[in-house]
């Protein structure tokens, strides 16, 4: 992702419940507005705080004061809740005002979080 920007990758077998963007070259912003923001799941207060979580400023913040910026939310799709959890890495830290590069990797951990509340 750069300033904005980002391209995918992703394998032909993708997971129940994936959240990969739609477009493979779009903005972030679009991606979180249009194709997160509407699924997540929580109460109001929950969703807004995912949500601002995952905005440019708090992601530039995040990756500027630690090398890893995690977020973590719950999404509903289908029917059904995921856990989800966006890891952004900075590529070049210390170059924001030139250009930022950040590497986000996503991870599901719903069976986890399905296993913990089934104990």
């Amino acid at each position: 992702m750069a300033i904005g920007k980002y391209h995918v990758t992703v394998s032909e077998n993708l997971p129940e419940g994936s959240i990969l963007p739609k477009n493979m070259h779009d903005t972030f912003n679009l991606y979180i507005h249009d194709e997160i923001v509407p699924i997540l799941h929580g109460t109001e207060e929950q969703i807004n705080s995912m949500a601002h979580s995952l905005a440019p400023d708090a992601i530039a913040f995040g990756t500027q004061k630690n090398s890893l910026y995690e977020v973590n939310i719950a999404c509903e799709i289908e029917g059904r809740i995921f856990y989800k959890q966006f890891n952004f890495y900075a590529v070049n830290p210390g170059f924001y005002i030139i250009i930022s590069f950040l590497c986000l990797i996503q991870r599901d951990f719903t069976g986890n979080s399905r296993n913990e509340a089934s104990s």
